[in-house]
C-alpha cells in the first residue's frame, strides 16, 4: 500500500519510554473520540460525546485489562456474532497477527468500547495489535467528511490511503479503513516502532506501521461477511 504525504507520528512525553499498551489505548480511543464527536458535530452533541470520550480514556489502563464481561464467549464466534456485531477477532486472528507481525503474540482479548467491537493482540516485549470494528458509526457517504473534521480538530491532516475498502484513511498513527457501513481502524506497536519514534525518525515510523496496519486491514477486508 503506498501513501504520498507525510504525518508525523506523537512522540513520547520528554522523550522517555511509556507503557506501550496505556500510549495505545490512550491515543487510539482519545483519536476515536474524536472522530465520533466530528462526525456528531454542533454543541448538542458534543455535550453527549464528551463523557465517552473520558470514560474510556481515563486513568492509564489498556483496553486488555479492562476487557468486558462474556468476552471468552465471543473470542471464537464467526465475524457475525450471534448479537449482530462483526467480531474483530474472526477478522484478524491470533495467527494473522502472529503472520504480520513476526512474533508469538498473547491470547485475543475482546471488549466493547462505545459502537467499536475491540480486539487485542499483544506480549510482554511490547508487541501490541488493536482492531476495532462498527457497523454502526459511517457510512462511505459520512466517511470522508468525519475522517477530515476529526483532523482539523487536533491540526493534523488526515492521508487518503490507496487499495483498501472503499476508502481509507492515516491518521497519525492510526490507519481507519470503511468498507460499505463497516468502519475499520487498525493500530500497530512495536519494539521497533517504539525505537524509530525515540531516533526521531517519525517518517521510518509511520511507514513501517502503515506497512503493518494495511497488512491487517488486508485480512480484515477479505473476511468481512
Amino acid at each position: 500500500m503506498t501513501t504520498t504525504r507525510t504525518v508525523d507520528s506523537p512522540s513520547p512525553t520528554n522523550g522517555r519510554r511509556l507503557p506501550l499498551k496505556a500510549l495505545a489505548a490512550l491515543f487510539f480511543l482519545t483519536l476515536s473520540g474524536l472522530v465520533l464527536l466530528a462526525a456528531c458535530g454542533g454543541d448538542d452533541e458534543e455535550s453527549t460525546a464528551t463523557p465517552a470520550a473520558t470514560q474510556t480514556t481515563s486513568g492509564t489502563q489498556a483496553p486488555a485489562e479492562t476487557a468486558s464481561p462474556g468476552a471468552e464467549e465471543t473470542a471464537t464466534a464467526p465475524p457475525q456474532a450471534s448479537g449482530g456485531e462483526i467480531d474483530p477477532c474472526a477478522l484478524v486472528t491470533q495467527a494473522d497477527a502472529e503472520e504480520i507481525l513476526g512474533v508469538s503474540l498473547g491470547e485475543q482479548e475482546r471488549q466493547t468500547v462505545g459502537p467499536f467491537e475491540t480486539c487485542i493482540y499483544g506480549d510482554v516485549t511490547g508487541n501490541y495489535v488493536q482492531v476495532q470494528v462498527s457497523d454502526a458509526v459511517y457510512t462511505e457517504s459520512t466517511f470522508d467528511d468525519a475522517m477530515q473534521a476529526a483532523a482539523e480538530q487536533v491540526d493534523i491532516e488526515a492521508e487518503p490511503v490507496s487499495g483498501l475498502g472503499d476508502k481509507a484513511y492515516w491518521l497519525a498513527g492510526v490507519l481507519w479503513v470503511q468498507k460499505g457501513d463497516v468502519s475499520l481502524n487498525f493500530l500497530v506497536q512495536t519494539p521497533g516502532l517504539t525505537d524509530l519514534r525515540l531516533q526521531g525518525d517519525t517518517e521510518g515510523e509511520k511507514q513501517e506501521s502503515l506497512r503493518l496496519t494495511s497488512d491487517l486491514a488486508g485480512k480484515a477486508v477479505d473476511a468481512l461477511p
